[in-house]
Formats: structure tokens, sequence, C-alpha cells
């Protein structure tokens, strides 16, 4: 299996570009896969940097309902022509991110929010397949985890998204998100766009749903607030590092919406158990 990461918020390598954003590209046996497109046409125009062509993708997985996340839909849908896109069903809801320094515990009106959502116009889109099952089956390869409840351990920095079903602003259930599993084998690699639920709470639904644990987990964890610039309360971050750390054989390649800080912070207690997987890096599994 092949990753390469088309884009996130870093960026280091020459002539490609990052953006507070997310695309993972993955070539597996029988697949070309995208985990999530970015926010923007970024995702395409550093993939044709790389020499990765987009338009022989055959399917698409958006992680959640998020524009930092799905921006780049319409680019895919304009340059290619065939891939199906898999979006869970509630994520064409209204997403809000706070734009208040604080919160006093209330929820905000909406003009004291950013609107995060994807293009409603393209809601109908022909080529979108609605996930409407916590375990749903694309294929011998390909699996779609979703309705993850944050029982324990959420991000407090989760705290400040909303969401509107057509029954007014509250806070985000992240009913909406989803998580790819990628398996060759007996080999499982987890996809995690942001792990709104917590990413503790997304590794016991994937143990409970394939007995082990995953080899690989690849993705954002939501441990920093990019607005606000901080991360998350590190007694909180204690707990996460101690229960990522008993999953002794896996690893973890983390990036976006984890921070920089975040990340340096959990990689002094997990050494090289958990790595930073920037624009452009690559991972071979």
């Amino acid at each position: 299996m092949y990753i390469r990461n088309l884009v996130e918020n870093t960026c280091i390598r020459y002539g490609l570009q990052g953006e507070h954003g997310l695309s993972f590209y993955i070539e597996t046996a029988g697949h070309k896969v995208l985990f999530d497109v970015g926010a923007s046409e970024k995702f395409w125009e550093n993939a044709r940097r790389m020499g990765i062509r987009l338009e022989n993708v055959d399917t698409v997985i958006l992680s959640h309902g998020h524009n930092d996340h799905g921006g780049g839909l319409t680019t895919f849908f304009e340059k290619n022509t065939e891939a199906m896109v898999y979006i869970h069903q509630n994520a064409f809801r209204r997403h809000f991110s706070d734009l208040r320094k604080k919160t006093g515990g209330m929820l905000p009106a909406v003009s004291e929010c950013a609107d995060i959502s994807l293009d409603m116009a393209l809601r109908d889109h022909d080529r979108i397949v609605y996930v409407d099952k916590p375990m749903y089956t694309i294929d011998n390869e390909l699996t779609v985890l979703s309705g993850i409840v944050p029982l324990r351990l959420q991000p407090d920095t989760c705290k400040r998204l909303y969401e509107d079903d057509g029954q007014g602003l509250r806070y985000d259930t992240f009913s909406h998100e989803q998580h790819l599993v990628v398996t060759e084998g007996n080999r499982h690699v987890l996809f995690c766009g942001c792990s709104h639920a917590g990413i503790v709470n997304i590794l016991e639904n994937f143990r409970e749903n394939f007995g082990v644990a995953p080899e690989l987990v690849v993705g954002g964890f939501h441990l920093s607030s990019p607005r606000l610039g901080t991360m998350a309360d590190e007694r909180l971050m204690e707990k996460i590092a101690a229960e990522l750390m008993r999953y002794e054989n896996c690893r973890y390649y983390t990036c976006h919406c984890t921070g920089k800080q975040a990340y340096e912070w959990l990689r002094a207690r997990m050494g090289n158990q958990i790595q930073y997987v920037a624009t452009g890096d690559a991972v071979t599994v």
C-alpha cells in the first residue's frame, strides 16, 4: 500500500503548496483512492506536480462535512469523470466554527461563526453515495466506519464546532464523521480526517469491529485550535497518549488538526511510535 499526503497545513517541499485542509492519495492492489480533497484545488495541483494522475482515482471517501476536507469536491468532479464519492448522509448539514475568543458556555449567534459547510450545490450530484450504516463495506479492501459516539477523552478543541440540521444551531454531534479502513490480507490501516469523536473512541470502535488493532493510523487528531493558536488540555493529552501507547504494535502518522505543538508534545512521550506526515510526504506499508 502506498500513501501520499497531497495537502495539509504544513509544507516544506519545493513546488508544493500547503493549506488548512487534508487530502491523502492511497494506492492499493485493487484501488486508487482519495481520502478527503482538501479545502481548494491545491490537492489536485500538488498531485500533478508529484506525478500522480488523479484522473485515475476510482474511489473517494470524504471524512466529514467540513469544507477544509471537502472544499476540493467541485475541482474533483470537474477533472475526474468516473469515481464515486462516499459521504455520510449527514455531511450536508450546515456546519459552523466559533469565531469568539471566549464562549462563556453559551451557544453563539450564526453571525459569530464561520460557515465551514460543504458546497450545498453538490448534495444531489449523481456520483455521490450516501453512507447510512455504521459499518459500510465497499469491497474486501475498503470499509467505512461511522456513528462513533465520543464517550470519553474527546478533545476540548472540538467544543467550538456547531451544526444546524434545520432545527437551529447546536453543538456538533459529529454524526457526519466517518473513517476509512483499508485492508490488505491481515493488515489494516485506519484513516481519520479529524477524529472529532476522539481518537481513543475511534480505535476502540475499530477493535470492536475487526477484533484487532490497526497496524497504522493515519490522519488528524484535532488536538489544536488554529483560530486560538492553542492545543488541547495537557491533562487530557496525557490520558490520550497513554491510550495510544497501549496499542504497542500500532504506528501513528498524524498531521493537520493535530497541530505541530501537540504533535511535538506527543512525540516527546510516544517516541518513534508517532510521526508527522506533511504535504508531499509518503508512507509505504
